[in-house]
């Protein structure tokens, strides 16, 4: 009877991790958290199920209540790097810059090719003013994903601040 519980209880969670998946895509967040937050009740460890609770949460600005949930993601999956990149952003949100770097790296370590982990990264050290850093990063993340408008917006930012104005003109279409 206790398997038949365990997997009843699985069953379930999928299913609403399904629907907290697609009430995500369709930006009903509130209501995806919901959802998520009723699969992670009964499958504590679904990964699944925590992505797109901490995926509700950021989105709604509930950064509080993001972070412990992204914690539990990278301790369930710690050889994700979307799942790395996530718990960066809530770190970033709480200012914890240096942790944010730190899942962000991992992240490129696990995945080299990550553009966002590289904008992402390119975003904190814009915030701790480190700006060659942060060019360098958003120079890479538009490498990798040239037709991504915020990559190509933090790169021009990056050279208007740091004073090549012509090659921030030159990356903004007309």
């Amino acid at each position: 009877h206790c398997n038949r519980a365990i997997e009843s209880g699985l069953h379930n969670a999928e299913v609403f991790t399904v629907n907290a998946r697609e009430l995500n895509t369709v930006r009903n967040y509130r209501d995806a958290e919901t959802m998520a937050h009723a699969a992670v009740t009964l499958a504590l460890d679904y990964v699944p199920a925590l992505r797109e609770l901490v995926r509700a949460l950021l989105l709604q600005g509930k950064h509080e209540a993001a972070l412990p949930v992204a914690q539990q993601l990278v301790l369930q999956s710690p050889d994700n790097p979307r799942d790395r990149v996530t718990l960066a952003w809530a770190l970033l949100s709480k200012e914890d810059y240096d942790g944010g770097i730190l899942h962000g790296k991992k992240a490129l370590e696990l995945d080299p090719g990550s553009a966002e982990a590289r904008y992402l990264l390119s975003r904190i050290y814009r915030l701790i003013q480190e700006w060659e850093l942060a060019l360098e990063m958003a120079n890479e993340a538009v490498e990798l994903a040239p037709q991504h408008p915020e990559y190509i917006a933090m790169q021009a930012d990056m050279l208007e601040h740091l004073g090549k104005h012509q090659q921030a003109y030159d990356l903004v279409p007309p």
